[in-house]
């Protein structure tokens, strides 16, 4: 919702807090809730077709970060767990007034959180969602990466918006 769909209002602090935060923890409880199903149903390294050939739900334990990068670097992926949930939550509630800045930023912490808890606990995190040769992933991979893209677009769209009134 831009400043136009919003009655020309701006989001107030209360109404971003309550919408980031209602997110971050749906997002950490999905999380949570389909790792937990898949720890005590799945056996470690073993799993089950749902499209022969295309997705499976498996069971896997990740020491890296997204797609399995980066390998055994757990004091950096605990760090950045931190920093970039703490950065977007200052950024949600000092600069983050369209609703894209604020929808895209909360599932990108969530996320974050909910892989950081992971690390926390296991000292690794927990992947099942298997398409085809692409790397395993979980539910919080899903929302940080559906979240970036949120974000990127919102940027393009600012910057895109700022440019005309400039040339205008």
């Amino acid at each position: 919702m831009n400043n136009k769909e919003n009655n020309g209002r701006k989001l107030s602090a209360p109404a971003k807090i309550i919408i980031s935060v209602s997110i971050i923890i749906l997002i950490i409880l999905a999380d949570r809730l389909s790792k937990n199903w898949i720890i005590a149903n799945i056996a470690l390294n073993d799993g089950f077709p749902v499209i022969k050939g295309f997705f499976n739900i498996v069971n896997v334990c990740n020491f890296g970060g997204a797609f399995s990068m980066f390998q055994n670097q757990k004091a950096l992926f605990i760090a950045a767990g931190i920093f970039v949930p703490m950065l977007l939550l200052f950024l949600i509630k000092q600069k983050f007034d369209k609703i894209g800045f604020l929808i895209s930023s909360s599932m990108i912490v969530g996320g974050a959180i909910g892989n950081l808890t992971d690390r926390l606990i296991y000292g690794y995190v927990i992947d099942f969602l298997q398409f085809g040769s692409f790397p395993v992933f979980n539910v919080a991979d899903s929302f940080i990466t559906v979240g970036v893209c949120i974000l990127a677009i919102c940027i393009i769209k600012e910057d895109t918006e700022k440019s005309k009134k400039e040339n205008a």
